[in-house]
């Protein structure tokens, strides 16, 4: 992981509350996202 990339994903997560790249791989059944860094993003 890169210093940019984790405050990137930091800043992202508190003003949106969930994941960077979230999206689903099988519609409602199984998504992907890049590494939550709050519990919050976690538990989106």
């Amino acid at each position: 992981m890169s210093k940019p990339g984790n405050l990137w994903r930091k800043v992202h997560g508190k003003i949106t509350k969930r994941p960077t790249n979230f999206s689903w791989v099988v519609d409602d059944r199984l998504a992907g996202s890049g590494m939550p860094t709050t519990f919050e993003e976690f538990e989106w």
